[in-house]
């Protein structure tokens, strides 16, 4: 066996052993907390799948298996960040002398960095993805449902998201968006005048990132209150102002922007309301809670709030 085997062999050894022992590292929670998820790609990392005739036949063993070995890289969520990163250096290099505002997370990116806004955002979308027929339709369906229910009072909020808004610090640099005032025009505008409809445009990235998060394309608290505040109006309420907000998670935070356009270098923190000194229990499922209990049950995100079987409804203090 000449040299060159020999290191070649030598070379397949060590990685066979490197992936072999983080195997095992991960499985007794030597890496993180969660060492059986990929928190950049949002799942649980492959295990050895059933190998059977039936699952050999139709495919299914050779595609799991594949991804079993993919995921037995060490430190693959690193990697994934290290490349990515190395990507988006060359890519602000090669933005510097035009200044863009933002650029791609990665080469074939759908996610744009912005350094000035310390924020990871999605592309915009485009009048050719979101065509006026497509809204103009689903405005048809939509206005059947309000004709039908005409004794019913509507309010439809359309949500100034960051792939529509106006306040996308990459807005300007897409041909044609499907902006906010696109979706007004060709979908809000063609709903029946019964119907409500509050303004929730955001007037720039100032005001968009205190509504929404940085790294992320859902709305924070203040801006939930915000479209709960106009859509109360429409009704005819007067919004209870009552309301505490305070930080829940220092961070950092990597929002679904983040992950998507794999980036660690922006971040945000958690805001809820803490207080709201006007609601003292909750009734669940037939049963009288404390507010705490709400809290504790399906404070934790959205897998809390899918275990609710009924809504609950909020009683004021006696």
């Amino acid at each position: 066996m000449n040299s060159r085997n020999i290191i070649f062999s030598f070379c397949v050894c060590v990685v066979l052993c490197l992936c072999l022992g983080h195997n095992v590292v991960r499985a007794v929670g030597g890496l993180s907390d969660d060492s059986a998820r990929s928190y950049l790609e949002g799942r649980t990392y492959q295990t050895f799948p059933e190998l059977a005739v039936g699952t050999l036949a139709d495919g299914s063993f050779q595609s799991k298996f594949e991804q079993y070995i993919a995921d037995l890289i060490p430190m693959r969520d690193d990697v994934m960040l290290l490349n990515a990163g190395l990507q988006r250096t060359t890519i602000a290099l090669a933005d510097a002398p035009f200044g863009f505002s933002a650029y791609p997370t990665f080469f074939g990116s759908d996610y744009l960095c912005c350094p000035a806004d310390s924020a990871v955002v999605e592309t915009p979308s485009t009048q050719r993805a979101l065509s006026a027929a497509a809204l103009e339709k689903a405005a048809g369906l939509f206005a059947a449902a309000i004709g039908r229910h005409d004794n019913v009072r509507w309010q439809f909020a359309l949500v100034d998201r960051s792939r529509s808004s106006h306040a996308n610090p990459a807005h300007d640099l897409v041909a044609q968006p499907a902006d906010y005032q696109f979706c007004v025009r060709e979908f809000l505008d063609k709903l029946p005048e019964s119907c409500g409809k509050p303004d929730l445009s955001v007037a720039d990235a100032d005001e968009y990132f205190q509504l929404f998060y940085r790294t992320d394309h859902h709305w924070k608290i203040g801006g939930a209150l915000v479209a709960y505040g106009a859509i109360l109006e429409g009704f005819g309420f007067e919004p209870d102002a009552d309301y505490q907000i305070s930080s829940q998670f220092e961070g950092p935070f990597y929002g679904a922007n983040d992950r998507g356009g794999l980036s660690a270098e922006f971040s945000d923190s958690v805001d809820d309301v803490s207080i709201v000194p006007s609601i003292q229990k909750v009734m669940t499922n037939g049963k009288e809670r404390e507010l705490s209990w709400l809290n504790e049950r399906f404070g934790d995100g959205y897998a809390g709030y899918k275990k609710a079987h009924r809504l609950c409804k909020l009683l004021p203090r006696r």
